[in-house]
């Protein structure tokens, strides 16, 4: 079997951090103009400052938000290496949610 290393592009939204639900991974491109074509055919919002995927422009034209009740949430992996452990509440209007305490990326 042959290895060979190759350099894709990637999409990946600013507000969510991924913005390919429900698909087996995130799509390679093999170049920007690939990407931005396929995004803009599924609803995302990409400007020379950020990209937004389908689901979080919808919660942020959301106006006022109809919050679910808090609700438990974790354990999940958290950044620093431990465990987030914490609460959610999700807007019934929206794909918008809040998590308390904040869930951070990984750097």
């Amino acid at each position: 079997m042959a290895l060979a290393t190759r350099r894709c592009v990637v999409l990946t939204c600013d507000w969510c951090g991924d913005g390919w639900p429900g698909q087996a991974g995130e799509p390679h491109f093999d170049d920007r103009a690939d990407a931005l074509r396929y995004a803009a055919g599924r609803g995302w919002s990409v400007t020379a400052a950020r990209a937004v995927c389908a689901s979080c422009r919808r919660a942020e034209c959301c106006v006022t938000h109809a919050w679910s009740a808090w609700r438990p949430a974790g354990p999940f992996p958290a950044a620093d290496g431990g465990i987030w452990r914490g609460r959610v509440r999700h807007c019934r209007s929206c794909t918008a949610a809040e998590w308390d305490p904040p869930l951070r990326r990984r750097p």
